[in-house]
C-alpha cells in the first residue's frame, strides 16, 4: 500500500497581484505531485478543470479573486490564491494653457486636468524632452516658430492618453523703417505736399497706422502722399502690431512746408551805392524777413563771408574798389539777394625811404637827414622830422620827392629819428631809424700783468674794456715794443693771452683797442720775470734704513736772486708744516715714534716773489724687535729657548743674563757676547748679581705665570721663598760716571760691557 501525507506543489505564475487592461488574462501555473490527480481554479464562482496553461476573461473594472486549486489519488489537497484588477478605462486629460494662438513672450504657463480611478502617471512632451508633472507648471517656449505640446497620462492598467495643442510664440518685434523720399526729421520744404513711404517685415502682420499732425490713419499699403498742404509744421509717425501683440513705431518727425521766399535791403549805415571813404575799414548792415532763415552770406569782392548776424565790420582794408552784394536762404530752399554796390577805399599814405642816417654807428656829430617820398594816388605835401622826441623840424625838399636838412652837432649815443610825411588828402605815414653817434675810444684797465715781480714764464695778458657808446671791436698788444698781436676774448668787454715763452728781466706791455667805429685807445705797464726757484739740499734723512722710529728732518735752503719766504715739510703725502729756521737758511726737525715702514719727506721753500721748489727724500724704519747685548770677554753662555733666557756665570760667585717677560720673544744669541731679541714694548730683565745661572733659571717659573713681582720681595739673587726676610744686597763703595748722555723719548741701542776691577771698584761701561 501507499502512504502520501504531502499536498500537492501550486503556484500561480500569472495573473500577478497588479492591474490590467484587458479581460482576455492568461493564467500560467505549475502544479506538482508524486500521485497528481485533479487540477481546477474556482474564478467568478465556478470552478474549471485544468489540464495546461489556459487564457480566461476576467470581471472588467473591478478587482477580482482567482483561487488554483490541486489534489492527488490519496485525497491531499492544496490551493493558493492571487486577488487582481482589471481596468480598461483611459484617464481623461485635457490642457487649458496653451492656447492654439500666438504668444508674445517664451515664458508660458501650461495648465492642464488628469483624471482617472487608477491614475499613475502624468507627463508632456515638448522639444523631444518627456517632462513628469504633479501640478500646473511654467515652461521655456521655443522663440519665434510654431511648436506642438503632448499631455500624456496613464493609469496603473497602463491604460494610456494624450492631449495636444499646437501654438506659435512670436517675441520678435516688427521692423518697422522710414524710407526715401520721406522727408528727414526737421526738413524744410518749398513744396505744398510730401511723400511718406516706409517698409514693414513681420510674417504675422496686424494693423498699420499713420498718425499725421495727430489723426491716426489705418493703412492697408506702405506710403501716403499728402497733398495740398498749407505752409505751416507738420509732425507724423508709423505705428504697427503683429498677432502676438508685438508693436513699435518710427520716430516722430517734424515736418516744415515754406514757399516763400525771404525779404532782404541794405540799411543805414552801409555805404550808398559807387561811394568813397578814406578809411580802411567799412560797415555794412541790412534786414532781413525769414521766419526759417538757414543761411546769410555775403560776397565782397569775391570773398564769400557765412554771417551769422544781420551785419559785418570790415577792417584792414586795401586801398581799391570794391564790389558786394548779400544773399540769403530759408530752411525751406527759398532765396533773395540784394543789389550789388560799388565802394572806393582811398587810404594809401606816402611811402618813406629814408637815406640818412641808417641804423649803423657814426665816428663825427654831424649829419646829413635824406629821404625820398612817394605816393601812389597823391602828391607828397611835406615831410618832416623829430629827433630823440625833441620838436618837429620840417625838411628841406628839391626835387617833388626828395627831401633833406644838415643837423647840427649830435651828441654822443643812441638817437631815434622819427620822418612824417602825408599826401594832400591828410592821409600820413612815418618811420622810425635808429642810430648811433660814437666820437670816444674804449677805455682800457689792466688785469695782469701789474707792475711787479713774477716767477713764472707763463704770464696771462688780462684787460677789461668798456665803451660807453658802441661794441669793443678788437685788442691787442705789443710786448717790448715789438709788433702788435691780437688778443682773444671770452666775453664782450674780457680779452686775454698767455705768453709761455716770458723771459727773465725788465719788460713793458702796451695794449690798443678800438671800437666798432674805429675809434682807437692804448695803455702801457712795465713789470719784471724771476725765474730763479730756491735750492733745497738735503742733510738729514741721508740714509734709507733706521732701525730706531726717532729720525732728524735736516736741510739747508739758498736763495740767489731774493730771501726764502718760509719753509715747510710732508710727510708721507700729509698736509704741509711750516719750519721756523734754526740759523739763516737752515731747517731741523726731529720726528718721534714713526711707524716700521718706508717712508718719504717733502721739503717745500718759496721765495718772497712766490718762486717755489721741492725735494723728497726717502727712508725706511725697520724696528719690529729691539736686540739687547751683553758684550765682554770670558762669558759661558747658557742658552735657554725654553725659557727664553740666556746667562753666563762670572767670577767671584756672580752671574748676568738677559730673561724675556713678556711680549713677542724673538730669539737669544751667544754670538759677540750674549743677546736677546723680542718684540717692541716687551719686558726683559737685565740681571747681574750674586748667584749662578740656577738662580735664574728657578726664577723663569714665576716669570712665565706673571707672579714674580707680585712677590713681596723679587729677586734673582736672594731666595724668594722666604717671605718677610732682611737681606744683604750687593753694595758698591763708589760708582764712577765717566761721561754723560740725554736720552729722549724713542729707542735706542744700548751696549753694557763690564771692563772688570779698576783699583776698588768694579767698571761698567754702557755705549750708545
Amino acid at each position: 500500500f501507499t502512504v502520501d501525507t504531502i499536498k500537492p506543489f501550486v503556484y500561480i505564475y500569472l495573473p500577478e497581484n497588479i492591474s490590467y487592461s484587458t479581460t482576455d488574462l492568461n493564467l500560467n501555473y505549475t502544479v506538482t505531485d508524486t500521485n497528481l490527480d485533479t487540477t481546477w481554479y474556482q474564478y467568478n464562482g465556478t470552478n474549471t478543470t485544468l489540464s495546461t496553461n489556459i487564457t480566461f476573461t476576467a470581471l472588467d473594472n473591478q478587482q477580482s479573486i482567482l483561487i488554483l486549486w490541486s489534489n492527488d489519488t490519496l485525497g491531499n489537497l492544496n490551493q493558493t490564491t492571487v486577488i487582481f484588477t482589471v481596468d480598461t478605462i483611459k484617464p481623461f486629460v485635457y490642457i487649458y494653457l496653451p492656447e492654439n494662438i500666438s504668444y508674445s513672450t517664451t515664458d508660458l504657463n501650461l495648465n492642464y486636468t488628469a483624471t482617472d480611478i487608477n491614475l499613475d502617471t502624468t507627463w508632456y512632451q515638448y522639444n523631444d524632452t518627456n517632462t513628469t508633472l504633479s501640478s500646473n507648471t511654467t515652461f521655456t517656449a521655443l522663440d519665434n516658430q510654431q511648436s506642438t505640446l503632448i499631455l500624456w497620462s496613464n493609469d496603473s492598467a497602463d491604460n494610456i492618453v494624450s492631449w495636444t495643442v499646437t501654438f506659435t510664440v512670436d517675441t520678435s518685434l516688427p521692423i518697422l523703417t522710414l524710407l526715401p523720399p520721406t522727408p528727414d526729421n526737421n526738413t524744410h520744404i518749398n513744396k505744398n505736399y510730401a511723400f511718406i513711404n516706409w517698409s514693414l517685415a513681420e510674417l504675422n502682420p496686424d494693423t498699420t497706422i499713420l498718425d499725421w499732425n495727430g489723426t491716426d490713419e489705418t493703412m492697408s499699403q506702405s506710403y501716403s502722399n499728402r497733398t495740398g498742404l498749407t505752409d505751416g509744421i507738420y509732425t507724423y509717425y508709423v505705428w504697427v502690431n503683429d498677432t502676438a501683440g508685438n508693436s513699435i513705431q518710427t520716430e516722430t518727425r517734424t515736418l516744415t512746408i515754406d514757399t516763400l521766399s525771404p525779404e532782404i535791403e541794405f540799411i543805414q549805415p552801409t555805404p550808398n551805392n559807387d561811394s568813397y571813404i578814406s578809411e580802411n575799414y567799412t560797415f555794412i548792415n541790412w534786414s532781413v524777413i525769414e521766419l526759417y532763415r538757414d543761411t546769410t552770406l555775403l560776397n565782397w569782392n569775391g570773398t564769400i563771408y557765412n554771417i551769422s548776424q544781420d551785419y559785418l565790420n570790415l577792417t584792414d582794408l586795401d586801398e581799391g574798389i570794391y564790389r558786394y552784394h548779400v544773399w540769403v536762404n530759408d530752411t525751406a530752399g527759398n532765396e533773395n539777394q540784394t543789389e550789388t554796390n560799388t565802394l572806393t577805399i582811398d587810404v594809401s599814405s606816402p611811402e618813406i625811404l629814408i637815406e640818412s642816417p641808417l641804423n649803423k654807428s657814426y665816428n663825427y656829430s654831424i649829419l646829413y637827414f635824406n629821404l625820398t617820398a612817394t605816393d601812389m594816388f597823391r602828391p607828397v605835401d611835406k615831410c618832416i622830422y623829430s629827433l630823440d622826441s625833441s620838436e618837429n623840424i620840417t625838411l628841406l625838399n628839391d626835387t617833388e620827392t626828395h627831401f633833406y636838412i644838415q643837423t647840427i652837432s649830435i651828441d654822443d649815443g643812441n638817437h631815434t629819428v622819427i620822418f612824417y610825411c602825408n599826401d594832400t588828402l591828410g592821409n600820413l605815414n612815418f618811420t622810425t631809424e635808429h642810430f648811433i653817434v660814437d666820437t670816444a675810444p674804449p677805455e682800457i684797465t689792466i688785469v695782469s700783468p701789474k707792475n711787479k715781480y713774477y716767477n713764472t714764464s707763463s704770464i696771462w695778458f688780462n684787460i677789461t674794456v668798456f665803451d660807453t657808446v658802441t661794441s669793443v671791436d678788437k685788442c691787442s698788444y705789443s710786448l717790448d715794443n715789438r709788433p702788435d698781436l691780437s688778443m682773444l676774448n671770452d666775453s664782450e668787454s674780457n680779452y686775454y693771452y698767455l705768453n709761455s715763452s716770458m723771459t727773465k728781466g725788465d719788460h713793458n706791455i702796451t695794449f690798443y683797442c678800438n671800437d666798432s667805429v674805429g675809434n682807437l685807445n692804448s695803455i702801457k705797464e712795465s713789470f719784471k720775470v724771476d725765474l730763479t726757484p730756491p735750492v733745497i739740499q738735503v742733510i738729514s734723512p741721508n740714509k734709507f734704513e733706521y732701525n730706531i722710529g726717532d729720525v732728524w728732518f735736516k736741510f739747508n735752503v739758498s736763495e740767489p736772486e731774493s730771501s726764502v719766504a718760509l719753509c715747510s715739510y710732508s710727510l708721507d703725502g700729509a698736509d704741509y708744516i711750516d719750519l721756523t729756521s734754526q740759523s739763516p737758511n737752515y731747517y731741523s726737525k726731529l720726528l718721534y715714534d714713526l711707524f716700521e715702514g718706508t717712508h718719504n719727506v717733502t721739503y717745500y721753500c718759496e721765495n718772497t716773489v712766490g718762486f717755489s721748489s721741492t725735494t723728497t727724500a726717502y727712508f725706511n724704519i725697520t724696528i719690529a724687535s729691539v736686540t739687547i747685548r751683553l758684550v765682554g770677554s770670558g762669558f759661558l753662555p747658557d742658552v735657554n729657548t725654553q725659557d727664553n733666557y740666556i746667562a753666563s756665570d762670572l767670577p767671584q760667585e756672580t752671574v748676568t743674563g738677559l730673561v724675556h717677560a713678556n711680549g713677542d720673544f724673538k730669539e737669544v744669541s751667544s754670538n759677540n757676547g750674549m743677546s736677546l731679541r723680542n718684540s717692541i714694548g716687551s719686558i726683559t730683565y737685565l740681571v747681574y748679581t750674586k748667584g749662578t745661572t740656577d738662580n735664574i733659571e728657578d726664577r723663569t717659573e714665576y716669570i712665565r705665570s706673571d707672579e714674580f713681582e707680585k712677590i713681596p720681595n723679587p729677586s734673582f739673587g736672594f731666595p724668594i721663598t722666604k717671605r718677610y726676610k732682611i737681606y744683604v744686597g750687593l753694595e758698591y763703595s763708589t760708582i764712577d760716571l765717566n761721561g754723560k748722555d740725554s736720552l729722549s723719548e724713542g729707542f735706542y741701542e744700548l751696549n753694557f760691557k763690564n771692563t772688570g776691577v779698576k783699583g776698588e771698584s768694579l767698571t761698567i761701561e754702557i755705549e750708545r
